[in-house]
């Protein structure tokens, strides 16, 4: 039986969103321009890009600009059509009633749909898809009767991935990579991270990490989340707690390499960071000055 607590997910995210989010220009336009246009053309969009590069934020925080209902669908092949499109549920009175899913309700009323990770989305449900995403901007709802639901003016639809060379991913299906119209790409952002991520050894510390990924010596991307995250980390435990949260990422195999460079900059981070090293008779310890 469906959840009906999965419909409340559905709403537009808070305004706290929208009012820390730190924009990216592609060549030259703001993406939320992009974004305003997209949904008046009714034409949809595909963001690719790293991993923790800030594909999700940008398209939530969007929908929080704008007051505009969000829902994001973490696609994986769990994923059953009737928690997106909807199924016939159980009343009081021992009837049933059809109770949309959070998807038709988007298409219905109006909203931002994510489609999130699309490269990993079951066929059983791109089927039902492929006519929203075309020309016809619809749903058939085939539990439903064959009902046909035409889409709202006001819905815009995003998909996103990460890049093909990811461990797990695969090629979008060419059928499926027509049906939008905008691509855009979503690389790690220099301007962005030295906005959020206020420590150059941090971000030294990182350029070296990516250098390594780029040669195949490591095997999980440096995201700038991951960067956002070790600082909360060492401001909130210690920069020792923070290196091995951070180490603890990477494959066994990987962790020795990785915590070494980490070392190596460990002075210049804790000096940014306004972070004394202190010494004591079992290893290094960070305090907060």
């Amino acid at each position: 039986m469906m959840n009906e607590m999965n419909y409340n997910l559905i709403g537009v995210p808070d305004k706290s969103y929208s009012e820390k989010y730190i924009h990216r220009y592609i060549d030259g336009v703001m993406e939320w321009d992009i974004y305003d246009q997209a949904k008046h053309d009714r034409v949809n969009i595909l963001i690719e890009g790293d991993a923790g590069s800030g594909k999700t934020i940008s398209v939530q925080s969007y929908a929080s600009a704008r007051g505009m209902r969000y829902f994001n669908v973490s696609n994986n092949n769990s994923t059953e059509p009737s928690e997106l499109f909807g199924q016939w549920i159980p009343t009081a009175d021992g009837k049933y009633r059809w109770q949309d899913g959070a998807v038709t309700q988007l298409v219905r009323n109006g909203g931002v749909l994510l489609l999130n990770e699309i490269r990993f989305l079951p066929e059983r449900v791109s089927t039902v898809l492929f006519s929203l995403l075309d020309y016809r901007r619809e749903i058939q709802l085939m539990g439903n009767g064959g009902e046909v639901v035409k889409a709202h003016p006001d819905l815009l639809i995003v998909a996103d991935m990460n890049y093909v060379n990811y461990r797990g991913s695969r090629e979008l299906n060419p059928a499926f990579n027509d049906r939008f119209g905008i691509k855009l790409e979503f690389p790690y952002d220099k301007a962005i991270e030295k906005r959020l991520i206020k420590y150059d050894s941090l971000l030294t510390l990182a350029d070296q990490l990516r250098t390594q990924y780029d040669k195949e010596e490591i095997s999980n991307p440096i995201s700038t989340r991951g960067l956002v995250d070790f600082v909360n980390n060492a401001t909130r435990f210690g920069l020792d707690f923070a290196i091995s949260s951070f180490v603890n990422g990477f494959s066994k195999e990987e962790r020795g390499g990785v915590r070494l460079a980490c070392e190596t900059h460990k002075e210049n981070i804790a000096n940014d960071m306004g972070i004394s090293i202190t010494f004591n008779s079992d290893s290094f310890r960070a305090e907060r000055i």
